[in-house]
């Protein structure tokens, strides 16, 4: 598991907390953590799974980053959802919601993206700020199930449904944009 670079209390921390199917989400959060890192932020990861207890106690902002699949963000992001609300709402906080919808501009960002939209309804949480990502698709990497119903959600979207290589939609320069604004969150909070 990724480590912290500071475990001191910090007013301008944070911990990005993560729930991962084929590991995108988690690639996605190690480049926030470099990131932040560069910009001098205390930030350390923790999967939303290993989460029993509020984690952070010690850090100024919680970012709770998930991936959508089927429909629904994984169920390790409601339940924390749902259990730390109370917190959440306490300080500053940040949602990423990783989807392949995402791939397309007109369901890119919060405002126009569907999933993101109703997790944040159903569990009556408006963090600070916001973020929507692609992610990627390897066919390969899935049960001959789940391949044959990806396949058949991207025939109907218009997206790739060739296996045998990677299709990578995150676009990292809006992952680093969004790094920027969590910075310059921290730093109005100082």
């Amino acid at each position: 598991m990724p480590n912290t670079n500071d475990d001191k209390p910090s007013v301008n921390s944070l911990v990005l907390l993560y729930a991962t199917r084929e590991g995108q989400t988690l690639r996605i959060v190690e480049h926030m953590q470099r990131c932040l890192q560069q910009a001098k932020v205390p930030v350390r990861i923790l999967a939303l799974d290993a989460c029993h207890d509020w984690p952070c106690q010690r850090h100024e902002m919680a970012v709770i980053c998930s991936p959508v699949r089927y429909g629904k963000h994984l169920p390790a992001a409601q339940r924390f959802v749902k259990k730390f609300g109370k917190h959440l709402d306490d300080k500053p906080s940040a949602m990423v919601s990783v989807n392949l919808t995402a791939r397309k501009p007109e369901r890119s960002t919060p405002n126009n993206n569907p999933y993101l939209k109703r997790f944040l309804n159903q569990n009556g949480w408006q963090p600070v700020l916001q973020a929507v990502f692609a992610g990627a698709l390897e066919y390969e990497r899935y049960p001959w199930w789940d391949r044959l119903m990806i396949r058949t959600i991207m025939r109907m979207t218009k997206g790739p449904t060739t296996g045998g290589q990677k299709y990578e939609f995150t676009n990292w320069s809006a992952v680093e944009h969004f790094c920027d604004q969590l910075v310059m969150l921290l730093e109005e909070k100082a």
